[in-house]
């Protein structure tokens, strides 16, 4: 009897912007790259007396995309992305940590 085949882990990539690195599979990695050629950096900074947040143009945008493997991963196991008509996302399991994604927001002086 022959074993059953073990399902094929997609492959990873690390996408770094400036000094944000993430973890995704390779597909959408390509997708995020190709969507931010021509991208500008800009800082934000709010202005209270307007009540807006205003963008100052800055120069160049630091991207980059690395291949990686599920052995280069520590802290976490990986499981293969569960498909859905809707979404589709990388899970990392964790014994004793949750993963939370979030953003701030300005603290006005």
């Amino acid at each position: 009897m022959n074993a059953p085949a073990a399902k094929a882990q997609p492959q990873l990539a690390i996408v770094n912007i400036g000094y944000t690195h993430v973890l995704l599979p390779m597909t959408k990695a390509i997708k995020i790259i190709e969507a931010l050629q021509g991208a500008v950096r800009v800082d934000q900074d709010y202005d209270s007396d307007k009540g807006v947040f205003i963008y100052d143009l800055r120069e160049g945008l630091e991207a980059e995309l690395k291949m990686v493997n599920p052995g280069q991963i520590r802290g976490g196991t990986i499981t293969p992305p569960k498909r859905s008509r809707s979404t589709q996302q990388l899970q990392l399991g964790r014994s004793t940590q949750q993963l939370q994604l979030g953003h701030t927001t300005p603290e006005v002086l």
